[in-house]
């Protein structure tokens, strides 16, 4: 899981209509970074980090990472990926262009992880949903505003009804039809489940030591060695099965 630092090369602003990833960064591996330091707010780093090595572990693809040396601060980098649809994609789901059975388990995932990392940000434009080889794919990203972001202890599950995340994902399901696939969506509070602690301790360990005291990162393991977290998923989890989120 840990990676060494990427450097920065040369530095612009964003310039990207968000108040929390200020720099794009081309660092001396050849690649482009969408960074978030300091200025983006505390704990940004780190919920990002978090969230990011624990998406990867319950199946939901995202950008790769790194550490980024920026202005004499090691930063989240979010390595650039070009989006081939980035504006109008939900329109071709919704007459086919794009096939349904590709997106929609995706964006099920994606979902269920947003809502128990209590991601409040999920918009229509932090979706990369690009053609492969054999039809279309999306990758998640952006979780400036979701984990201990947010504050900690997370509040109460399940997320209100009026955050934009849940807005915008039953926007999809009116506006496509039918995208709610509780398969998908059951599958990765399960995986959730079965992460064991020892895998969030490595992801603690990984990031940075200036991105999270020692007193907040002991708090998350007590939380996962608690089991508080079942109980989150077992709250998630009965939301869905009230058809609560859609």
């Amino acid at each position: 899981m840990f990676q060494l630092p990427v450097r920065a090369k040369s530095v612009d602003p964003a310039n990207l209509g968000t108040a929390d990833c200020s720099l794009i960064c081309h660092c001396d591996d050849g690649s482009d970074y969408a960074v978030k330091d300091a200025k983006s707010g505390a704990h940004v780093a780190h919920s990002e980090w978090f969230c990011k090595h624990l998406g990867d572990r319950v199946g939901i693809a995202s950008p790769e990472c790194r550490w980024v040396e920026v202005n004499g601060e090691v930063a989240f980098g979010s390595r650039w990926e070009s989006a081939h649809d980035p504006n109008d994609w939900w329109l071709k789901a919704k007459d086919g262009r794009i096939e349904k059975d590709r997106v929609c388990p995706t964006l099920s995932r994606i979902f269920a992880f947003d809502l128990f990392v209590n991601n409040e940000d999920r918009h229509l434009k932090n979706y990369i949903v690009r053609r492969q080889n054999k039809g279309w794919s999306i990758l998640a990203f952006d979780y400036s505003k979701a984990w201990v972001a947010t504050g900690w202890p997370l509040i109460t599950a399940p997320m209100l009804m009026t955050v934009k995340s849940r807005r915008v994902f039953q926007f999809f399901d009116s506006f496509i039809g039918g995208v709610l696939n509780k398969e998908e969506f059951i599958f990765v509070l399960n995986q959730i489940r079965d992460v064991p602690k020892t895998y969030i301790e490595q992801i603690l360990e990984s990031q940075h030591n200036t991105w999270l005291i020692k007193s907040s990162s002991d708090a998350i393991m007590q939380y996962w060695q608690g089991g508080d977290f079942h109980t989150r998923l077992d709250k998630i989890e009965e939301g869905l099965n009230l058809g609560y989120y859609v």
